[in-house]
């Protein structure tokens, strides 16, 4: 990745010279008006941009297409591609073309292969991986790298391709090559997660998977390739597992071992599960214990004592694995019993999505309990996770045709609830045909009536499975997917303000995180973190959700991750990637973001150009790496 690390400071967003050093880029109006334009979605008035003699501004102009993603622009953006004489704006121009996708973009791609710039290649090969379709593969396999350069674009748009699950064996074996020690770090890695996450042919590729996981001097590479330990054969997967869990020094190459347990049979597993259960990271103990749920059912023998365990998440995934070895209904009422004893919100919606896993002689009286305490309950967190549980019940395969009727009454309550979260969960199996409740609500007026009290942009993430329910209610076809129409410009007199090495600190309950904010590369979503955390909004939320070695994510005022408030901001891709300490704007979609925020554990490609960076951690990733779903952010400060 350092191949392109100095490419972010060439794209324009370079500072101008002048007398008195400014703030940051933006003290230029041209480049505001280029970024007010790309946060508008305004391409038509980008154009002039692009053949401006400044080559700043055909930089920054170049680049915004990556985030407005408008196909109308693709013809312009291959003129600049193919005919502009600054790199970086040929760089800018591959990078959004590849974000836009198209006819037009891959036929100015096909031609750019043979830039004389290696950087301007190395984006344009990723970029022909995020477009062309499964007769074009040949682009790539054909493709001979002559430097380390566009041997990680090669490698990069390999990994793209496979992430489009467009895959054959010319492309898996070209892949498996570039695995090799000799290769730099930025191909390996690329390659390692081409295999982690795809379903391309892996076994005459084992032996060098297994020695990557093991082996490989970068530990992000082993991390990668310890994850795609889960498609091979049980007993390469059983002793390589045991050998990391034995010597790797870092967690989550350790975590995702464990994880990759799940191509094992339960009983191959289990003893490596428990020994997992009392690593020394807290992360590897909780993956341990999400693996165990997954892998227990009726049938297996398991013995194991969740109170004993001090940690609400494990503790919960613990009695989840026993009641899907045996809904006893004393383990439901010990459950239950735990429930009430534990004052620790968190805690405690761990305790209900244990309950989730009920059989068939539980369900109704665990399903009774969930409504009484969704309906009671002033809790938001509460609220979302008893619906998510009656939810996950239904979606079970046991679940029993005469309990519909219970379960359509109880869905219709926790809607008239009026907890937007709530609807948004529940609309989901209401709205599922193989669950039949559009026989049962003949009278589903109280879906519109609910419908009446929310209000985009806020309840986005709410209305989108209320208007698909009502419309499957009433005989109609699914309504087309939401969009956030533009709502909340770009505060730029505050983004002027902001230096281009501004830090934060964060102060958790855990520690304090140093973070960096990258005003130059993502205006909008900087001034809008600062406009919050000026005004103290982050003081005192939680963190919501921790996925071990990928992300811990804060900033919803609900503490569950249903909660936006009255505006959204636009996303702001550009070239910079997703590695460890990346600061990135939560969202449900494109141009839906607003409060929430997330950290990544580790580098997680598959988020590039589709998820806002708009910081990085400067210090305290040991702090990130302890943090746990409920843990504080206490508060926030800018640091001069």
């Amino acid at each position: 990745m350092n191949v392109t690390k100095g490419f972010f400071f060439l794209l324009g967003v370079t500072f101008l010279s002048c007398s008195s050093d400014p703030p940051n880029s933006f003290s230029d109006p041209r480049l505001i008006q280029i970024a007010d334009f790309q946060d508008r979605r305004l391409s038509d008035s980008l154009y002039s941009f692009l053949i401006d003699e400044n080559p700043i501004y055909r930089r920054a102009s170049a680049l915004a297409f990556g985030s407005i993603q408008d196909t109308l622009a693709s013809s312009a953006l291959g003129d600049v591609l193919l005919g502009d004489s600054d790199e970086q704006a040929r760089i800018n121009a591959a990078f959004s073309l590849g974000q836009t996708g198209g006819f037009e973009a891959v036929n100015a791609l096909i031609p750019a292969k043979e830039d004389s710039s290696p950087a301007v290649v190395q984006e344009v090969l990723e970029a022909l991986g995020k477009t062309i379709g499964e007769k074009e593969t040949g682009e790539l396999t054909n493709y001979q790298p002559e430097d380390s350069t566009t041997a990680i674009g090669l490698a990069r748009g390999i990994y793209r391709i496979g992430l489009r699950n467009i895959i054959d064996s010319a492309v898996s074996a070209k892949a498996i090559a570039y695995l090799e020690p000799s290769n730099p770090e930025s191909v390996r890695l690329a390659i390692a997660h081409y295999f982690s996450r795809t379903n391309a042919p892996i076994t005459h590729s084992k032996e060098k998977i297994i020695f990557a996981a093991l082996s490989d001097p970068s530990v992000d590479v082993r991390m990668a390739s310890a994850s795609a330990l889960r498609r091979l054969d049980s007993a390469s997967v059983l002793t390589t597992i045991k050998k990391i869990l034995e010597s790797e020094n870092d967690y989550r190459v350790r975590s995702n071992a464990v994880r990759s347990l799940t191509a094992l049979s339960f009983q191959l597993a289990l003893p490596i599960l428990i020994e997992a259960l009392k690593d020394r990271d807290v992360n590897v103990r909780i993956t341990a214990s999400e693996v165990l749920r997954s892998k227990s059912s009726k049938g297996v023998s398991l013995t194991i004592s969740p109170a004993k365990f001090s940690d609400g998440r494990i503790r919960g995934n613990l009695y989840a694995s026993l009641l899907k070895v045996n809904s006893s209904e004393d383990l439901v009422a010990e459950i239950i019993d735990a429930y009430q004893e534990d004052e620790n919100t968190y805690n405690r919606v761990h305790l209900i999505s244990a309950l989730s896993e009920c059989g068939i002689k539980s369900t109704l009286e665990v399903a009774n309990w969930l409504i009484t305490e969704l309906t009671k309950s002033e809790s938001p967190v509460i609220k979302t996770s008893t619906a998510s549980a009656l939810v996950r019940i239904n979606n079970q395969d046991f679940f029993p045709k005469e309990f519909s009727s219970d379960f359509a009454t109880m869905y219709k309550q926790a809607i008239q609830d009026g907890d937007a979260a709530t609807i948004g969960i529940v609309c989901s199996a209401l709205s599922n045909p193989k669950n039949g409740y559009k026989d049962i609500l003949v009278d589903f007026q109280f879906l519109k009536d609910a419908r009446s009290n929310l209000n985009l942009p806020k309840d986005f993430e709410a209305i989108e499975p209320l208007d698909i329910a009502i419309a499957y209610f009433e005989g109609k076809p699914k309504p087309e997917s939401l969009r956030n129409e533009f709502n909340h410009p770009i505060n730029w007199d505050l983004a002027k303000t902001i230096s281009s090495n501004q830090l934060v600190k964060i102060m958790t309950s855990k520690g304090e995180v140093v973070i960096r904010l990258l005003i130059d590369e993502s205006p909008g979503s900087v001034t809008n973190f600062v406009d919050l955390m000026s005004n103290g909004y982050f003081d005192g939320k939680f963190v919501h959700r921790v996925v071990p070695n990928f992300v811990i994510q804060a900033g919803c005022y609900r503490g569950d991750g249903y909660g936006s408030e009255d505006y959204s901001i636009r996303s702001e891709f550009g070239l910079r990637r997703y590695s460890r300490g990346s600061v990135g704007m939560a969202s449900a979609g494109k141009d839906t973001e607003g409060t929430q925020w997330f950290i990544t554990h580790s580098p997680t490609p598959h988020l590039d150009g589709r998820y806002t960076i708009f910081a990085v951690v400067e210090n305290g990733m040991e702090v990130v790496d302890q943090i746990e779903v409920g843990d504080t952010i206490l508060r926030m400060e800018m640091i001069n």
